[in-house]
């Protein structure tokens, strides 16, 4: 059928305002077959159905892969007269890594075995939805994006006929299955004072706010949430950072369900104006729908790391994997690399075939290979890709373009689909074209300049700042013969060649990096006046790059496995800077490729640190090891990319 043939995009407006609430109804007489309603907006829709809510969630997308929700209403529809309503919530603020800024609008069409009978159109009735605040634009964070405020006491006005929006096209449906809504999620409560209420979760969860209380009188709510309670109370406000939403109650008994804002944490702090006699203040747990192969390392202990490494995966996994449900909730390609390798051993979709020996696309399969065709969607002009996917948020990072043939090849390797090829080697070929021709008259590529970052992970001199525009880095050289091995191998599957000569880069690599002295490789390489330090991610790559000679690799390796003898501040001392836990998967595979010996040395490496994490109550691993501490007390206690226990529990246990 031509979906989508008699429907046109629309809006409530003529402008396209920001942070902006539009209302959109119809009605249809159903008496039996297959109700279906089909749905794209910009930038988030919620459906209810004779008043009751059916379903929520845009995919996120780009104005040029824009993506549709198919819904089945079959169920839900009863016999006569059936009124719908599309709530859809435009951000329009360029503010967020989790959203590409686009024009408002929305399309959709109701069909019934096959035919459309409801489609949007100039025709349709509309009108702002008064109760929600338009155009406040408070952000959470910059990287996550808007907050909410709702005010159950007013009203919106009168219906209208709909505006044209700007056309979108083609619309593609959407890749992977539905997120699920869950019931209620338990929750403890303490009262500490008048109209101050703590409510604990139990555990990390991720979902949207559900709220049923009584009040006597007009009521204004703040609803904070975090990760972890300091001085008795939910940390709100962090910097310029504000964990919080606002609810202003009508006298009586009010019920609220914000179908749009995930909030990832354990505890909610709410503040009122006066008392409130509470049904239920929490949450319902989001889900991307998967089930879990069974497991069992004979360890309790390394059972329960395990298990709690899969809960952090699926709390970081919702309409493509994210960095963390708190603070972010993006995609990057170093994050999700981490998480796509581990999903691959625990999530029991991924393998299926097909009867004719095809792989299956039901699952976490197709999940991964969405994350993956998402990434290649946000490729920039100048080669390279976006910090974040979608975003228009313009701060690049190199080293993570770098990881992404890595990604691909992995999942090729555990799915046997190079059709994902067709999308992902010419954004790997533009990458190398633009990194390639980076190389600059002394045979290295050096530091890019804004409005590149030159990132590598959360340790000093590993994440770059302006000042630092001029000279070079050890691991992106490393990192960029380590990744064009992988380009190599993904080239020669379709038969394209790759002709660039990694050797006289190694060579290069070595003569500007290596201490003989320290028997090391150094982290930097500038002015007379740069620092002279080493860190393990930087040795790492070079051992993953074959840059050094196989004595030399023997020595490094001996230093890289002394996991007590490190620092991470960059003091001066003697000590390697170490790795976090975002980068530990290259260390540890630097340390296996050269002396696969050293196999219980990681483990026990592994053990100490995420027990330790257990043992301060984590329900969920931490952005690093000094958890909610780190970057000034916006530490994640959920991290996606520290998941990595179970690809190395998997490689080196079983």
């Amino acid at each position: 059928m031509n979906i989508f043939e008699n429907a046109s995009w629309i809006w409530h407006e003529k402008e396209s305002n920001p942070d902006s609430y539009g209302e959109f109804v119809g009605s249809f007489s159903y008496n039996s077959g297959n109700a279906v309603m089909r749905v794209s907006c910009d930038s988030n829709f919620a459906l209810y159905l004779n008043g009751v809510f059916v379903t929520s969630g845009q995919y996120p997308d780009f104005p040029k892969y824009k993506i549709y929700e198919e819904i089945d209403l079959t169920c839900l529809c009863k016999k006569g007269e059936n009124h719908f309503t599309l709530l859809v919530w435009y951000y329009g603020i360029d503010c967020s890594q989790t959203y590409f800024l686009a024009p408002a609008g929305v399309i959709f069409e109701l069909s019934v075995d096959g035919k459309a009978i409801l489609s949007s159109g100039i025709n349709t009735l509309c009108r702002k939805n008064e109760q929600y605040a338009n155009g406040a634009c408070k952000l959470i964070t910059s990287q996550l994006g808007l907050s909410f405020a709702y005010d159950a006491n007013r009203c919106s006005g009168e219906f209208h006929t709909a505006f044209p929006a700007p056309v979108r096209e083609p619309l593609l449906p959407r890749p992977i299955p539905r997120l699920t809504i869950g019931d209620r999620a338990p929750v403890a409560m303490e009262k500490h004072g008048e109209g101050h209420y703590l409510i604990d979760l139990g555990h990390e969860s991720c979902g949207f706010l559900d709220l049923e209380f009584t009040t006597e009188k007009e009521n204004h709510l703040i609803i904070a949430y975090g990760e972890h309670i300091v001085d008795g109370c939910v940390r709100r406000r962090i910097h310029t950072r504000d964990f919080s939403v606002d609810y202003t109650a009508a006298p009586g008994k009010n019920t609220y369900f914000n179908p749009f804002r995930r909030l990832g944490g354990r505890y909610l702090e709410v503040f009122c104006d006066s008392e409130i006699d509470i049904d239920y203040i929490g949450i319902r747990p989001v889900d991307f729908p998967v089930s879990i192969r069974p497991f069992d390392l004979g360890d309790d202990l390394r059972n329960k790391i395990y298990a709690t490494c899969i809960d952090t995966l699926r709390l970081c996994m919702h309409d493509h994997y994210e960095d963390t449900p708190w603070r972010e909730q993006a995609l990057y390609a170093m994050d999700s690399r981490n998480q796509m390798l581990c999903g691959y051993q625990v999530f029991n979709e991924i393998g299926e075939k097909n009867a004719d020996g095809t792989p299956s696309f039901d699952g976490y399969l197709n999940f991964a290979r969405a994350n993956l065709i998402m990434l290649a969607k946000g490729v920039r002009e100048d080669g390279l890709l976006s910090i974040c996917a979608p975003t228009t948020f313009d701060w690049p990072i190199p080293s993570f373009s770098l990881i992404y043939p890595v990604q691909i090849m992995e999942y090729i390797e555990y799915s046997g689909d190079k059709s994902i090829l067709d999308y992902a080697l010419p954004v790997i070929e533009g990458i190398f074209r633009t990194l390639t021709t980076a190389i600059d008259e002394t045979g290295l590529i050096a530091r890019l300049p804004k409005p590149f970052w030159n990132f590598y992970e959360w340790v000093y001199g590993s994440h770059g700042t302006w000042k630092d525009e001029n000279g070079y880095d050890l691991i992106l050289n490393a990192m960029f013969i380590y990744s064009a091995e992988y380009y190599k191998k993904l080239a020669a599957m379709t038969g394209t060649s790759f002709d660039f000569d990694l050797d006289s880069l190694r060579a290069k690599v070595h003569d500007t990096f290596y201490d003989r002295d320290r028997g090391l490789f150094k982290a930097v390489h500038g002015s007379d006046e740069a620092p002279v330090f080493y860190t393990k991610l930087g040795n790492a790559f070079a051992l993953l790059a074959d840059v050094a000679s196989p004595e030399e690799a023997a020595a490094i390796c001996t230093q890289l496995c002394d996991f007590e003898r490190v620092s991470i501040t960059g003091d001066g001392t003697d000590e390697m800077i170490d790795t976090t836990l975002s980068m530990r998967a290259f260390l540890y595979d630097a340390i296996l490729r050269t002396d696969p010996s050293r196999a219980a040395t990681i483990v026990a490496d592994i053990d100490k640190k995420y027990t330790y994490m257990l043992n301060c109550g984590a329900t969920s691993f931490w952005e690093t090891i000094l958890g909610e501490a780190d970057f000034e007390n916006a530490g994640s206690l959920c991290h996606g990319w520290s998941a990595i226990p179970i690809h190395y529990y998997n490689k080196l246990l079983r």
